[in-house]
């Protein structure tokens, strides 16, 4: 089984473009590929998280966990987030690809899923 964390905001121009693609992406290959999505947000307002979900067809951390990235979540999981949006992509729990936000564009038919680093 595959989870791909997927990080964004409804700020940002470029998530507000990618999260369409990727909703397609997952109703079209979620059972075929077997994966499953969780989006961890970085609105910094509960109504921004709100409106921005509803149009997700996958899983999220709840708002009050997304606060904890202020405490250093992802370092201490070994994982850099430089800019948004971005997609962690892991197998049985391990982390396999950190480009997999790069992918998904470039093969809407899932064909090289999944997207490990270096391939």
């Amino acid at each position: 089984k595959y989870v791909l964390l997927y990080v964004s905001a409804s700020r940002c121009p470029p998530c507000r473009g990618f999260t369409p693609q990727l909703a397609k992406f997952y109703n079209d290959h979620k059972d075929s590929k077997d994966f499953e999505i969780i989006w961890y947000s970085w609105d910094e307002e509960e109504d921004e998280y709100k409106g921005y979900f509803q149009h997700m067809p996958w899983y999220a951390f709840s708002f009050s966990e997304n606060l904890e990235k202020i405490n250093g979540k992802f370092e201490d999981m070994g994982l850099e987030i430089a800019s948004i949006p971005t997609v962690y992509l892991y197998e049985n729990g391990k982390l396999v690809s950190k480009k997999a936000r790069g992918q998904i564009p470039k093969d809407p038919e899932g064909n090289g899923f999944p997207y490990a680093d270096g391939s």
